[in-house]
């Protein structure tokens, strides 16, 4: 007579435990995977508002004056991303323009008397109609550099 084996594998209260755990951690997991999602998408704005002050200290070191360049692209923002119009007015002469199509629209102005210039990015990254900016300060009234204006947002 043969010894009775021995049972392998799970009980069902077992994999119901283990079931349970993987969705507690799903759970948890989504939204921060999602919100960091946005965050890695909208990291296109300070690296392409670096280039556009980059390009501004370049035209005014050989034209003594800033640029005025309106929102590029204008359509209504949303999460697509949009070709750069790269013949508007001011963006020619600032001969800045993205490595491809993009998430924000930017914008730059000059202020103070023509002493310093400030980049805007808005953003819409999740489509809700609520609007991230960026905004980069040349000097001036503020410390240079870029500033989230709603941190809350992604």
């Amino acid at each position: 007579m043969m010894p009775p084996s021995p049972r392998a594998g799970f009980t069902i209260v077992e994999l119901m435990l283990v079931v349970g755990i993987i969705g507690i951690l799903t759970a948890t997991a989504l939204p921060r995977w999602h919100h960091m999602q946005l965050r890695a998408k909208r990291a296109e704005a300070p690296a392409n508002m670096s280039g556009i002050a980059t390009a501004q200290q370049a035209y005014a070191g050989a034209f003594d004056t800033f640029v005025t360049a309106s929102s590029n692209p204008g359509s209504p923002l949303n999460k697509q991303p949009k070709p750069f119009l790269t013949g508007q007015p001011g963006w020619v002469d600032l001969g800045w323009k993205p490595d491809g199509d993009v998430r924000c629209t930017y914008a730059t102005g000059v202020y103070g008397g023509g002493a310093w210039f400030r980049v805007d990015a808005t953003c819409d990254i999740d489509d809700d109609n609520n609007s991230a900016i960026l905004r980069y300060y040349s000097d001036a009234s503020t410390t240079p550099g870029w500033r989230d204006l709603y941190p809350q947002r992604y």
